[in-house]
């Protein structure tokens, strides 16, 4: 059978396919360079109900206003130049803004859809649309690790997951994990994006126009063995201000901690004190050199001590640091003379004399730990040294608390605490000495590990009056029996109902005044260091458990606890005490070499309850040799590295206020049964192909009528 095709039809036929392909490859095309716009410039449409792909007004805004406001940095550059008649390329002369944010992996990973980077590189693509100065660069550091080291001095771990915002000599650096909000209840859940906050956090502190300043102690015989400390801040983005520095003139350039005028608040950007070394005590009369670090740390600034076994007691300053938890371990002869301890482990040591501590990592938990969480990361620990080191232990009115982690018991950790007129200080350890180190004091051992700072813990005590009234510490106030705060007379004193005179020094009461009788201390209850409590009952005549169980009594007559210490009652002007024969001894109870305590203040934002922490923070350092250049120079040792990054952690950051987190969108069809979902797969499926179908007919019935 011949199929005949006419001219007429093969020519119709060949231009319908023809078209048909042109029109296919048009489309095509047009996709394709449709795909590169919108790729290159970004068109898209953000239909999620959190806006998570789109930067907020207040954002830019705030970001906006703080760089090219009325009172912006560039406006205050810009004053500063003509102020000092300076013009570009004059020494001194203070450029316009420049920020660059880094990424440190390829554009295509950062677009992955899999990865929660795209919301952080989303984020900062719109602030580079948004604001002028901002650019965005991309660095290797797997293939170009030099391109990165520059931000590794406060030990923070580059990766391909490192978001880094820099401007000038001012830099801050990210991990993914930073810019997301872990649920609650559950860590391991991220259900916010909270990017926007950290980079304008980050952007306000990099461009703020001056660098922070580190104020060092001098009017106290404090002695540096070398600059390396010194050196150290600076790299850190410090400026140094000693107290009392004069220029070539001997004008004073620098003011005194005991100034009339305040110096910590007439010095602009100043964020911590160092006290390194003190040899006289801080000044309580006159002008209040404590009162003044006591405000200044009430702002939100930080404070670093370091001591060591020859340090002499220094009441004043002993007293301050009580209330932030820190008491350095002393023993007293029976002469009443007064020796630090220096901590001896010849198992740990770098010398055969014992005095060279290797430090223990403590790796479970807190803000100890997380001082040196980067250096772990990296897969190595490397050695810190703490040489000629005394050691400390939590202060009495702090309570021995411990954090317990229900599905890994290896996070537990404990830490001491206090709460009290709605601020809360917490204590934690940052390095220990070996389980099998001791104390020596004027050439006699004093103390083993395992009863570290007294193991017994912390005790309750109760004063009594001469008209039986009881009164209780709590941090740096006094109490009555109800809990209500003694007043003040204009000594000083607190004053109890009787009139007896007292004042709280080193985490005791002192009396003061007496009226005719006996102010009797007794103990009611003690902390273990495993957190056990025990107290007295009622009557006086037993030691009871946290849950009202009275301890037995061993063939001596004394109460034995669960830890192993040893308790009796004792007699004390007619009030029952506890008394402490023999304090448990733990493994787990090592001396402290360094320190670090954290007063939290937040500031509430939205509906949600998240806080932006404004916190201070105290590190006490039982070594002076721990910041010197044998090992703060040394690439061997750690110091370094830990000083810098708790430089970092304990630096104030800008925190703004008035940018939300978004949360993510919740996915999940949870109101939709499987027969609807049949029906609709179904639907779907058949819909489309009978419209197609239909209209196929249409146009073919109407062609052949036609």
């Amino acid at each position: 059978m011949k199929i005949k095709i006419s001219g007429k039809k093969l020519r119709y036929g060949g231009l319908s396919i023809g078209l048909t392909a042109v029109i296919v490859a048009a489309v095509v095309l047009m996709n394709v360079l449709f795909y590169a716009l919108a790729s290159n410039n970004r068109w898209y449409i953000d239909m999620t109900s959190e806006a998570l792909f789109t930067l907020s007004d207040e954002c830019r805004s705030l970001i906006y206003n703080s760089i090219y406001g009325e009172n912006g940095v560039n406006a205050e550059r810009k004053a500063y130049n003509e102020k000092n008649n300076l013009k570009k390329g004059d020494e001194g002369y203070q450029d316009e803004v420049e920020v660059t944010i880094h990424f440190c992996d390829d554009p295509d990973n950062l677009q992955d859809k899999t990865s929660y980077m795209r919301y952080v590189y989303n984020t900062c693509l719109d602030l580079a649309e948004a604001i002028p100065c901002i650019k965005i660069d991309y660095l290797n550091w797997e293939y170009n690790p030099s391109s990165v080291q520059r931000f590794t001095k406060t030990g923070h771990t580059i990766n391909s997951q490192s978001i880094i915002v820099e401007s000038g000599t001012e830099y801050r650096a990210y991990d993914l994990v930073d810019m997301l909000v872990k649920d609650s209840e559950d860590e391991t859940k991220l259900w916010a994006y909270n990017g926007e906050k950290k980079l304008a956090g980050a952007i306000l502190a990099v461009t703020a126009a001056e660098s922070p300043v580190a104020y060092i102690t001098s009017g106290h015989s404090e002695a540096f063995y070398d600059t390396s400390l010194l050196e150290l801040l600076s790299d850190a983005g410090y400026k140094i201000a000693i107290e009392g520095a004069t220029d070539l003139d001997g004008n004073v350039t620098v003011g005194r901690l005991d100034d009339k005028e305040n110096p910590l608040e007439t010095i602009e950007n100043v964020r911590l004190i160092v006290i390194y070394n003190p040899r006289k005590d801080f000044r309580t009369d006159g002008v209040n050199e404590i009162e003044r670090i006591d405000r200044f740390l009430e702002k939100n600034n930080s404070m670093m001590v370091f001591m060591g076994p020859n340090t002499p007691v220094l009441p004043a300053l002993d007293e301050f640091l009580l209330t932030w938890g820190v008491k350095f371990d002393r023993w007293q002869d029976e002469g009443g003379n007064i020796f630090n301890y220096m901590i001896s482990d010849t198992q740990s040591s770098l010398a055969s004399n014992g005095y060279t501590l290797k430090a223990n990592y403590v790796t479970s938990g807190g803000v100890g730990a997380s001082i040196y969480s980067g250096l772990l990361k990296q897969g190595y620990s490397p050695s810190v040294i703490f040489e000629n080191a005394t050691s400390m232990s939590y202060a009495p009115n702090f309570r021995l608390a411990t954090y317990g982690d229900d599905e890994d018991k290896s996070k537990d950790f404990r830490y001491g605490t206090y709460y009290s007129n709605g601020t809360t200080k917490d204590i934690f350890d940052v390095f220990t000495a070996a389980k099998t180190a001791t104390a020596v004091a004027n050439g006699t051992t004093v103390a083993t590990a395992g009863a570290a700072g007294g193991a017994a813990g912390t005790y309750q005590i109760i004063y009594t009056d001469v008209d039986s009234k009881e009164y209780r510490l709590s941090g740096d106030l006094i109490l009555d029996s109800t809990g209500k705060e003694l007043k003040k007379n204009d000594k000083g004193c607190f004053v109890t109902e009787a009139g007896t005179e007292l004042a709280v020094e080193n985490g005791n009461i002192t009396v003061k005044s007496e009226v005719a009788g006996t102010f009797t201390r007794v103990v009611r209850e003690i902390v273990e260091y495993n957190g056990a409590r025990y107290r007295l009952s009622d009557d006086g005549l037993q030691i009871l458990d946290r849950s009202g169980k009275a301890l037995s009594k061993n063939e001596d007559g004394q109460y034995k606890t669960a830890a192993g210490s040893l308790l009796e009652i004792e007699n004390i002007d007619g009030k029952a005490s506890i008394k402490i024969v023999t304090p448990a001894e733990s493994e787990d109870n090592p001396f402290k070499l360094m320190t670090i305590t954290r007063r939290r203040y937040s500031v509430q934002e939205n509906k949600y309850g998240v806080s932006a922490d404004q916190d201070a923070y105290v590190l006490a350092c039982g070594s002076l040799e721990f910041a010197t250049a044998k090992y703060l120079k040394s690439s061997v040792y750690g110091n370094s590295d830990v000083l810098m990054s708790a430089m970092t952690i304990m630096g104030r950051e800008v925190v703004p206020i008035n940018i939300l987190f978004k949360p993510f969108a919740d996915t999940d069809i949870s109101d939709l049964t499987d027969a609807d979902a049949n029906r609709y797969t179904v639907l779907l499926s058949v819909l489309p192909a009978v419209v197609v179908t239909g209209a196929g007919i249409f146009v073919l019935v109407r062609r052949k009528y036609s």
